[in-house]
């Protein structure tokens, strides 16, 4: 990803075009993002804005083992401005931890196999699930069926 500072234009002197990218538009409505120094480009932004759920969670599964605590809240909140869906924020701010979170898990269920029987799994998949959503009522028991055997495919490429 490529690396961008939030810098004001030089002066048009030539008559070429001085039209704003949409980065410099919205910190121009918004002068507490000049203060930002921002890393990850307009380009990965633009394509979570556009993206779908696949796509989105390879991106964010990418940046979040890149970027620093500070760009993964800067994603979030330039994401937030520019859809316009403030749920964005909170969503991208936590994909950092619940990355940890799922690696740890997975090391402490499977006892660092690559294949752990779902009855065997649940159990500690509930208790992670439950603080995730933070919520004591939602459940996933019964959802999936107990033949089900847990490949690990996600956490071995982190």
């Amino acid at each position: 990803m490529c690396g961008v500072s939030v810098e004001s234009k030089p002066e048009n002197l030539e008559g070429t075009n001085d039209t704003l990218s949409d980065s410099e538009s919205v910190q121009a409505r918004y002068p507490a993002l000049k203060k930002l120094q921002i890393s990850i480009s307009d380009l990965t932004i633009f394509k979570f804005c556009l993206g779908g759920i696949y796509d989105r969670s390879l991106l964010l599964k990418d940046v979040a083992m890149s970027a620093s605590d500070q760009e993964i809240n800067n994603l979030a909140h330039q994401v937030s401005l520019y859809t316009g869906c403030s749920h964005h924020k909170y969503q991208i701010s936590m994909t950092k931890r619940l990355i940890q979170e799922g690696t740890s898990t997975w090391t402490l269920i499977s006892h660092s196999n690559q294949q752990v029987l779902w009855e065997n799994a649940v159990v500690e998949i509930e208790e992670q699930f439950m603080k995730i959503s933070r919520c004591n009522t939602k459940s996933l028991t019964g959802q999936v069926p107990s033949f089900f055997i847990i490949q690990l495919t996600t956490f071995t490429s982190l």
